[in-house]
């Protein structure tokens, strides 16, 4: 309202615009508008980082523990920037979850006690790079930091992102060969275009590891979204 004197014409008129800027200086082409402008930091709402474990974040005025919580909590960048965030001692290991049903799925169903879960939600704000960063620094010593996205193009990405920017030694989990074997049946072909993108995952150097599941994803022209793993 302040910058176009209505409050719809950014949607209508600029941010398509925009996004497709963005998507070409940010190397991100086949990310949606609303990524697009979430990895610049334009968000409609203040973001809340969801996570389910034995977390505390401390301010000037006292201590809040989500430990307590069966279904887990939620964080702002403002609570981060203001208060310090901590572990429980019992912690034994982080798992970050690419989709929000995943994530709901594995609170209910399969996180134990020594487990920090947090929703990541595909590539992340520079808001959220700030809580990631957080949990990254206050992660107790030799506790593994893992990460469960998809096996395709986006999901590597977002790994060697995370590698890059948060924490070397974070580990791809269920995002092997044997994964995309295993749910064979609900793979998806994909076009020679995403071949190439696949290609080009082979000379990032942060996936070395993950190199040999790539070349099968090319050999068998699969990739497979992690919510067929819920089946």
């Amino acid at each position: 309202m302040r910058c176009f004197g209505d409050s719809k014409h950014f949607e209508r008129s600029v941010k398509p615009r925009l996004a497709r800027i963005l998507r070409k200086y940010l190397a991100q082409e086949n990310c949606t508008d609303d990524y697009a402008l979430k990895l610049a930091g334009i968000v409609q709402y203040p973001e809340r980082f969801e996570f389910s474990g034995a977390l505390s974040i401390t301010f000037p005025h006292g201590t809040i523990d989500f430990a307590a919580l069966p279904s887990g909590g939620t964080l702002t960048i403002d609570d981060i920037k203001q208060g310090c965030i901590a572990f429980g001692q019992d912690v034994r290991r982080v798992l970050s979850i690419e989709n929000r049903a995943n994530y709901v799925d594995y609170v209910h169903k399969h996180q134990t006690s020594n487990e920090f879960v947090l929703f990541h939600g595909g590539q992340y704000s520079p808001a959220k790079r700030v809580f990631l960063q957080a949990v990254a620094e206050a992660i107790p010593k030799n506790c593994p930091f893992f990460h469960w996205g998809d096996i395709d193009y986006g999901g590597f990405l977002m790994l060697a992102r995370l590698r890059r920017e948060i924490m070397t030694g974070i580990r791809p989990w269920r995002m092997d060969q044997n994964e995309l074997e295993r749910y064979a049946r609900f793979a998806t072909s994909f076009s020679d275009a995403y071949e190439k993108l696949l290609a080009s995952l082979l000379d990032v150097p942060e996936l070395s590891d993950c190199y040999p599941c790539i070349e099968h994803m090319k050999k068998s022209r699969t990739r497979l979204e992690q919510e067929a793993m819920l089946t």
